[in-house]
């Protein structure tokens, strides 16, 4: 378990992920997430022969201002993805379990842009914070995708009003 920095590190966080092997599971606490991030995570699940079951993510309810809605939809066809509704969620904490296994916690969201340069999570017990993050988030379905569907859709009738 380490706390992960571009500088200290002289690598990116996507070859960070890319270059542990091995991997049975992945649980990912971010408060943001891209299309960028969906690319890296393909590749994991490429690279490692993941299964839907085994790849848990949890979101703040402001994951994406960019088609939350269609990133929500590819996310769901490879992993189970949970949205934090009722709490603030800002955590960046990456568990990739295998034989061994990589904690990676920090300032860092997945996406394009995420940088790592100080702490939002500090927990000695991972286990424990990704169960809390499954008893108070909600479970990603079509009635959560259409949510933010519309929120977009209404935000976009606005720009062009």
């Amino acid at each position: 378990m380490y706390y992960w920095s571009e500088t200290v590190s002289a690598t990116s966080l996507e070859k960070e992920f890319l270059s542990f092997g091995g991997i049975r599971e992945i649980y990912i606490g971010t408060a943001f997430f891209s299309a960028e991030g969906l690319r890296i995570l393909r590749d994991l699940v490429e690279k490692n022969n993941l299964k839907r079951s085994k790849i848990h993510i949890y979101l703040s309810d402001e994951f994406s201002q960019d088609k939350p809605d269609e990133l929500l939809r590819q996310l769901t066809k490879i992993a189970d993805v949970r949205v934090f509704f009722d709490y603030r969620f800002h955590a960046k904490v990456y568990w990739l379990k295998g034989e061994t296994s990589k904690i990676i916690y920090g300032s860092s969201n997945f996406t394009a842009g995420g940088e790592m340069d100080k702490t939002d999570v500090r927990l000695e017990r991972f286990d424990r914070f990704f169960r809390y993050c499954e008893h108070k988030s909600v479970e990603v379905t079509q009635e959560v995708i259409t949510y933010y569907e519309e929120a977009r859709e209404t935000i976009e009738e606005l720009r062009r009003s």
